[in-house]
This record gives structure tokens, C-alpha cells and sequence, in this order.
């Protein structure tokens, strides 16, 4: 089992926070507080799944709160550099109806800016 990694950075007025490892449900917690520091800064991320080799349902499912959250003031989550493997899982419970989910870091950041938000 490979470790669970996060990292963020604050670009603008978007933060972009990279996600790696495995996500399991004990971790998710460790999640949680990260992005409840982040949402207390921006409403806008870009969430990079580049090196993230495993996640749970219940991260997908806090990853669409984090969303809401953003949404309902006036922000947006996108999602980008998701592997094949976890593409397929997403895009089966829907996850892409959800959320915007980009191939690469330079959509993802023009969906951010875009959005007139």
C-alpha cells in the first residue's frame, strides 16, 4: 500500500492541490482537514490526480461536498490527471456529471478562469 500524499499551492486565485498515493477511507480524514484549510482561502481548485494510484467511494463522495461547497459560494472544483484505471471508476458512478474532469493541467485552468466566477 503506497501512502497518501497531498500537496497544495496557491496560484492567483486558485489553489491547486496534488493528490497522490492511495485513498483509502482511514485517510480520508486527513483529506478532509486539508481541504477544509484550502476552502477557507479560495473557491476555486484544481484537484491533480496525476500520482494518485487508488481512491475510495467515500473520497469520491467528499470530493463532490467540496464542490458543493464551492459552488454555493461562488466557486468550482475541477479535477485533472486522472488515470485510466480511476477515469473508468468515475465515469461509471458518474462522478463527470459532477464535476469537471480534464485530461491536462491547462484545461483544467481554463475551466477555472472561464467559469466567470
Amino acid at each position: 500500500m503506497s501512502d497518501l500524499k497531498i500537496s497544495d499551492k496557491y496560484v492567483d486565485d486558485y489553489a491547486v492541490v496534488k493528490v497522490g498515493g492511495e485513498l483509502y477511507p482511514k485517510m480520508v480524514s486527513i483529506l478532509d482537514t486539508k481541504f477544509g484549510e484550502i476552502l477557507e482561502k479560495t473557491k476555486r481548485i484544481i484537484i491533480d490526480f496525476t500520482h494518485l494510484e487508488y481512491i475510495c467511494s467515500a473520497a469520491v463522495g467528499y470530493i463532490v461536498a467540496y464542490n458543493n461547497q464551492a459552488a454555493d459560494a461562488g466557486g468550482k472544483v475541477v479535477v485533472t490527471g486522472v488515470n485510466a484505471k480511476i477515469k473508468k471508476i468515475l465515469e461509471i458512478i458518474g462522478f463527470p456529471r459532477m464535476i469537471d474532469v480534464t485530461d491536462t493541467m491547462d484545461e483544467a485552468i481554463s475551466l477555472i478562469h472561464d467559469e466567470n466566477l
